[in-house]
């Protein structure tokens, strides 16, 4: 079949170990408030990222379509690139979240995705201690028009869940 190069970069062809997996949505309205945030973080290191309409909202909730896949990703990225940490990622004014019936009887959308965050923390941390990587830890981060804002409650439950 012939092909026709339209872009040409080099990319590394060795194998790599990623400083972090990140789980964010598919929003371009905070692509470059990511990719600084995480640069912010590892600089040129590698990060797995991956990207889902609402982002870590998935992984609340084990009856969302995209639950068990996003559950596989994180550990595939975990066991192939050997990621150390784990950053689930919410953001302001997700249309992931537009018919959630919680956000819309919540006053405060961001008291609400903190409580999202305790759903998706417990969650994970309950998945990958199943899978093996217990000491593996979990920061869980909301998103917003002003920058980055780290749920400190929520990471700070970065214990071992049975």
């Amino acid at each position: 079949m012939p092909l026709k190069r339209v872009f040409t970069h080099k990319s590394p062809k060795e194998h790599y170990i990623a400083a972090a997996t990140t789980v964010g949505c598919i929003d371009a309205r905070f692509y470059k408030t990511i990719d600084r945030f995480l640069a912010s973080l590892f600089e040129d290191q590698y990060v797995d990222r991956l990207t889902l309409v609402g982002g870590a909202k998935a992984l609340a909730e084990s009856n969302d379509p995209n639950h068990r896949s996003a559950m596989e990703q994180i550990k595939d990225s975990l066991v192939l690139h050997k990621s150390p940490q784990l950053l689930l990622m919410l953001h302001e004014n997700c249309g992931g979240y537009a018919s959630h019936p919680g956000l819309l009887a919540s006053v405060n959308e961001i008291d609400f995705l903190c409580l999202e965050h305790e759903k998706i923390y417990t969650n994970v941390r309950k998945y990958i201690n199943e899978k093996g990587f217990s000491s593996v830890p979990i920061r869980v981060y909301i998103v917003d028009f002003d920058g980055v804002q780290e749920n400190e409650l929520a990471s700070a439950q970065d214990v071992v869940v049975a």
